[in-house]
C-alpha cells in the first residue's frame, strides 16, 4: 500500500530537512530573502541567511497549494494546506493521483486514510524541532559545496530566488532549492545527476500564501464514514539512541555520523540503524539479520540509491538521495568494533 512520499516533500516545505543534524532557525520571520547575481558564488552569510530564512514560514505560515513530485518518468500530485494555530501546526495531505489516500497532522499525531482498504492509521511524528545552523556549519558546508545564485524565476505565479548546490567530488549530488522571495517557502526543489540532468523534483503549481484558511480545508474528507474503518496504531519512527557495537572505519570527506541507535521497522524488528550526513545529503545504514534470498547490490530509485551488502551473518542496507560510491563506500568500511 503506497505511503505519502514525504521525503522529498521535506525538501520542499522545510528547506531540506535533510540538514536536520545542522539546520535551524535564527532569521527574523518574514524577513525577505534578497536577491544577488545568477551565477555568483555566495558568501557564508547570505548561505546562512538563506537556509534559516527558509525555515521560518514554512512552520509558522499558512499557505496552501498543490505540489508535483517528478521521479524518473513517473510525477504525481497532491495538496498541501498547512496552518499554524496558535503555535500548533496543523497540515493537510491529499492524494490526487493514483489510489485515494490523505494525511492529516495535529502538532506531532498524524491519521492517514486509505479509503479504498478502509483503514485508518494512527501515528506521533518525531520531534519536529531544528537545531541551529551557525557561520561555522556553513563555512564546513561550503567545503563541500559551492554555492551559486540563480537568479529569480516565477514559480507558481510567484516571485522565487533559487540556489545551487554544485558538490566538490563525486560523492554528492547537486541540488537546487527556491524559495519564494517575499516570504522564504521553499517552492521547488531539485536533485541533479553529475550530468545535471533532474532525477527528482517537486514544485509548487499553485500556492495560497497568507491570509486566512479557512478551518474546513484542514479536515478530513473520511473522518466521519472512517469511524467503521479499521484503525491500526503505527509506533512513533523514532530512534532509540544506544551504542549499537558498529562503526564505519573511514567515511567519505565531509560525512559525520550525527545519529546511531535502534530503530523500529515494520513488524516492529528493532535493528541498529546509523545516519550520516554532509550537511545537505544524509546517508542511512540498517543492519538487519541476513536471510536467503536477501537482494544484493545496488538498486535506483529517483535520486534515492539502496546498496546491500553481507558481513558476517548480517545484511547491511544503506541508502540516500547520494550517489553510489557514497552508499558503498560508507556499507563496505562497516564493520563490529
Amino acid at each position: 500500500m503506497m505511503r505519502f512520499r514525504l521525503g522529498i516533500v521535506a525538501v520542499l516545505i522545510f528547506c531540506a530537512r535533510t540538514v536536520c543534524a545542522q539546520v535551524g532557525a535564527q532569521t527574523a520571520s518574514g524577513a525577505a530573502i534578497a536577491t544577488g547575481q545568477p551565477g555568483v558564488a555566495m558568501s557564508t552569510t547570505d548561505t546562512l541567511a538563506f537556509i534559516n530564512t527558509a525555515f521560518q514560514f514554512a512552520t509558522r505560515g499558512n499557505y496552501m497549494g498543490t505540489i508535483v513530485f517528478q521521479r524518473g518518468g513517473q510525477m504525481e500530485a497532491m495538496r498541501l494546506v498547512h496552518v499554524n494555530d496558535n503555535g500548533v501546526e496543523r497540515e493537510r495531505f491529499t492524494s490526487l493521483d493514483g489510489a485515494s489516500k490523505e494525511m492529516v497532522r495535529e502538532g506531532d499525531r498524524t491519521a492517514t486514510y486509505f479509503p479504498e482498504a478502509k483503514l485508518v492509521r494512527m501515528q506521533a511524528m518525531q520531534d519536529r524541532a531544528f537545531p541551529v545552523m551557525t557561520n561555522a556549519h556553513v563555512q564546513a558546508l561550503l567545503t563541500l559545496y559551492t554555492a551559486s545564485d540563480l537568479g529569480t524565476e516565477r514559480i507558481a505565479g510567484l516571485l522565487a530566488r533559487g540556489v545551487a548546490f554544485t558538490p566538490r567530488d563525486g560523492m554528492r549530488y547537486p541540488q537546487q532549492w527556491w524559495v519564494e522571495a517575499k516570504t522564504g517557502l521553499p517552492v521547488r526543489a531539485r536533485v541533479m545527476n553529475e550530468r545535471g540532468e533532474i532525477i527528482e523534483q517537486a514544485s509548487f503549481t499553485d500556492l495560497q500564501l497568507e491570509g486566512r484558511i479557512n478551518h474546513h480545508h484542514l479536515r478530513s474528507a473520511h473522518a466521519a464514514k472512517a469511524r467503521d474503518w479499521r484503525i491500526e496504531a503505527i509506533p512513533a519512527p523514532g530512534i532509540l539512541i544506544v551504542e549499537t557495537g558498529w562503526l564505519v572505519r573511514e567515511l567519505p570527506v565531509g560525512f559525520t555520523k550525527v545519529r546511531e541507535g535502534v530503530r523500529a521497522l515494520e513488524g516492529n524488528a528493532r535493528v541498529p540503524h546509523l545516519l550520516f550526513s554532509d550537511g545537505v545529503a544524509t546517508i542511512s545504514v540498517f543492519i538487519e539479520p541476513a536471510s536467503a534470498g536477501d537482494p544484493l547490490g545496488l538498486t535506483q530509485r529517483g535520486a534515492m540509491n539502496v546498496y546491500r551488502r553481507h558481513v558476517n551473518e548480517n545484511v547491511v542496507t544503506a541508502l540516500g538521495q547520494s550517489p553510489p560510491q557514497a552508499l558503498k563506500a560508507i556499507a563496505d568500511a562497516l564493520a563490529k568494533k
